[in-house]
């Protein structure tokens, strides 16, 4: 099916009103349709100097969750997006939110926009560089990354990697020939004594730099609307196809329903690995962020908790309560699926 990747007259309207570019509104509605027609990540770097580029952000992701929002039910019929999954999720990650922090005023900036263009159908959750343990295990639509100050190598691949295809991400960066020869927070981590900071090349910055300039699917665009890199020719809609169909093997321990949960065939793997621990041992599960291993944790425990046939007790740690709350809900949806009714408790809106 083919969906309509346009911003409505409302939201070009409000953006008219701010100052924003049509242009740059092409750009972005260009980048979310190939994101959602290849279930990929795109990306969209904003250089500034000032709270303009948070602003700016606002604008675009507000509109952006407002088509995704729009487009949600499609996904789910298609299986690309799980039923629980029933709304827009955001995550904003910056070095610091406390009152009276640069960071905080650029995400107060880009709530300002954001929160009048988004919709209702949407949750927003921010979080600093040194908390991002919170959101392992999470997976979200857009993500919003300032990387105007204090970052490192392993806040972008960590925060990055939540973003789940059909999502787009927005840098808010300095632009780029001052970023070069910055020193940030990472960089000062850095320095151990006889050295000083002025020892500390700027290698990453320059790299990093280098990366979004040369790769495909990253386009960059200053805070007053200037296109530095755009996609080669606009795109309006996406052609959004169906996740194929899961063979599922025969004479298999688990319930049939269980192994029709799975989305892939990795998913259906694990499941039939986790009936090789009926008769005991260990199982060491490895892969890539967005591949589903929590939910085939969840699926492949209540499996194997019914095919030893007494009473079970499987313990789950992890360090926040977010990071396992795929794990969590899958499960409950597997005893649900077999005709249980799981008793539930939750904590602050999570279950634990």
């Amino acid at each position: 099916m083919t969906v309509k990747v346009r911003f409505d007259k409302e939201v070009r309207d409000y953006a008219k009103g701010e100052k924003v570019k049509d242009s740059v509104l092409k750009l972005t509605e260009t980048a979310l349709a190939q994101a959602l027609e290849n279930f990929h990540r795109r990306m969209i770097v904003i250089e500034g100097d000032t709270l303009r580029k948070a602003e700016l952000a606002g604008i675009l992701a507000g509109a952006s969750a407002r088509v995704l929002s729009g487009v949600l039910d499609e996904l789910m019929k298609k299986r690309l997006r799980d039923e629980s999954e029933d709304k827009i999720e955001v995550l904003y990650a910056t070095d610091a939110l406390g009152e009276e922090t640069f960071g905080r005023k650029r995400y107060e900036a880009f709530r300002k926009h954001f929160d009048v263009l988004a919709g209702s159908n949407v949750e927003v959750k921010a979080v600093t560089f040194k908390h991002t343990r919170d959101i392992l295990g999470r997976t979200y639509d857009l993500l919003v990354l300032d990387m105007s100050y204090d970052y490192s190598p392993n806040d972008l691949g960590r925060i990055i990697e939540t973003v789940r295809g059909g999502g787009l991400i927005f840098i808010l960066a300095h632009p780029f020939e001052k970023w070069k020869d910055m020193w940030t927070g990472f960089h000062k981590s850095l320095v151990t004594p006889p050295y000083t900071i002025d020892d500390v090349k700027k290698r990453f910055n320059r790299r990093l730099i280098r990366k979004f300039t040369k790769h495909e699917g990253i386009y960059i665009i200053t805070e007053g609307g200037k296109a530095r890199k755009k996609p080669k020719r606009s795109k309006s809609q996406a052609r959004i196809k169906a996740r194929k169909g899961v063979p599922i093997p025969e004479g298999t321990l688990f319930p049939r329903e269980l192994y029709e949960m799975a989305l892939t065939e990795g998913q259906v793997e694990v499941l039939k690995a986790f009936e090789e621990l009926v008769e005991g041992g260990m199982l060491v599960l490895t892969a890539d962020r967005g591949r589903g291993k929590s939910v085939s944790v969840g699926i492949g425990a209540i499996g194997l908790a019914l095919a030893l046939k007494k009473r079970t007790r499987i313990v789950v740690t992890a360090p926040e309560l977010e990071n396992v709350q795929a794990l969590f809900r899958f499960a409950k949806r597997a005893l649900e699926r077999l005709g249980f009714k799981p008793y539930v408790v939750e904590e602050r809106g999570l279950i634990k």
